[in-house]
């Protein structure tokens, strides 16, 4: 008859069969090199790791005369296994949807995660091992650290969403940023955090906001203020305990755009008018005000301004200055003059596309639906042709 231990070692066997069984699956995908080249070095890796724990649970159990302890310890391990499983089936989703290509040649996704990954190879040019991964469909948002895959938003096709993958993709390289001296001051400065998990998680916000727009431009702070920030929720005058207020998001990023203000023929002085305007608009209906407490918005500056100067040193080669390409690039677009293959030349790049297509939105008032599909299929067309440029 069994007892308790047969029924802990069934268990653990189980989770063994299962590890096998996700593993095998990840291995039999018709996958490219660079997705091949991921799961060989960051899936491999967590399926030896979590094997390896359960082996030695196994061992362990088959030897003490007391089980009671292992179902503790049972419960996490499949935990940890669960949260495996299921990011290899986000892996699958997202691999197939990116793969698939429908009989006209076009790609499922609309070759939006090529579009991505072009764009942030483009943006990491001087810098390449701070983007490993590649980007994929997924139910949200996000960056995950232990496979360097970038999430885009399903169903969000559009070129209107691109910048937030640059924000995911901060999560990843600013804590990987190297000082002179071989140092990385923002996983530092994060760790010194480790006590107040709250402020460890903002600060996290923060750089990536910071990342985001000193690489990419104005497009990130623009997708954030028109695509993503509502007045209405939660977030948007008061913590919460992942993300700052949008308020302090907003006056961080915008603080930025001033400082990447040169003195030459580009300048960002317009359009941070411009959002300011329209985010004080926008909160006014909501009966929210965008000022902060003096006492708040002081400690956020004496922050950004630290947080800036170090990646001003450390990846000035990164960061945007191609505006005047953007602005030109805004009108044409717009005009629908020129097709997106009579646009694209030696000089075109994906990030002054992105950032023409939000200039020209943010400049509009009243613009109708079918105006807006039009400017913006034509900026992800250009996209498209650039992603397989580069490809």
């Amino acid at each position: 008859m069994m007892d308790e231990r047969d029924v802990l070692t069934t268990q653990v066997q189980l989770l063994l069969q299962q590890l096998k069984w996700a593993e095998q699956m990840l291995q039999g995908l018709p996958l490219k090199e660079p997705l091949r080249k991921a799961v060989a070095s960051s899936f491999a890796s967590r399926f030896t790791h979590a094997r390896g724990k359960l082996e030695q649970m196994q061992v362990a159990l088959n030897k003490s005369p007391n089980v009671a302890t292992y179902w503790g310890t049972l419960q996490r391990r499949d935990a940890e296994c669960r949260a495996l499983f299921n990011e290899c089936l986000s892996f699958i989703g997202g691999v197939l949807i990116r793969e698939h290509k429908l009989k006209d040649g076009s790609f499922l996704d609309g070759g939006i995660c090529q579009i991505a990954d072009a764009l942030l190879h483009e943006l990491m040019d001087k810098a390449p091992e701070l983007y490993p991964g590649f980007t994929l469909l997924a139910e949200s948002n996000f960056f995950t650290e232990t496979t360097g895959i970038v999430r885009l938003r399903f169903p969000e096709y559009s070129v209107w969403n691109l910048p937030v993958a640059v924000h995911e993709l901060g999560h990843f390289a600013m804590p990987d940023l190297k000082d002179g001296m071989g140092g990385r001051p923002f996983q530092a400065k994060h760790q010194q955090l480790a006590a107040e998990p709250q402020q460890a998680a903002h600060l996290k916000e923060y750089l990536a906001d910071l990342f985001a727009v000193y690489t990419l431009g104005p497009a990130y702070l623009c997708a954030c203020l028109v695509w993503r920030f509502n007045p209405k929720d939660g977030t948007a005058r008061e913590d919460g305990a992942e993300h700052p207020s949008h308020a302090k998001r907003l006056h961080f990023m915008l603080r930025t755009l001033e400082l990447m203000n040169p003195v030459s023929d580009y300048d960002y002085t317009g359009l941070v008018k411009i959002l300011r305007e329209l985010w004080q608009r926008s909160w006014q209906t909501a009966e929210l005000a965008t000022e902060l407490e003096p006492k708040t918005l002081g400690a956020l500056q004496v922050m950004h301004k630290e947080v800036y100067q170090i990646l001003d040193e450390q990846l000035s080669s990164a960061r945007y200055a191609r505006w005047p390409q953007a602005r030109k690039l805004a009108a044409e677009i717009a005009s629908g003059a020129k097709s997106a293959a009579q646009l694209l030349t030696d000089e075109s790049r994906l990030a002054d596309v992105v950032n023409a297509a939000w200039l020209w939105r943010v400049r509009q008032q009243g613009t109708d639906r079918e105006q807006l599909r039009q400017v913006g299929e034509r900026a992800l067309d250009l996209c498209r042709l650039l992603a397989q440029q580069k490809h």
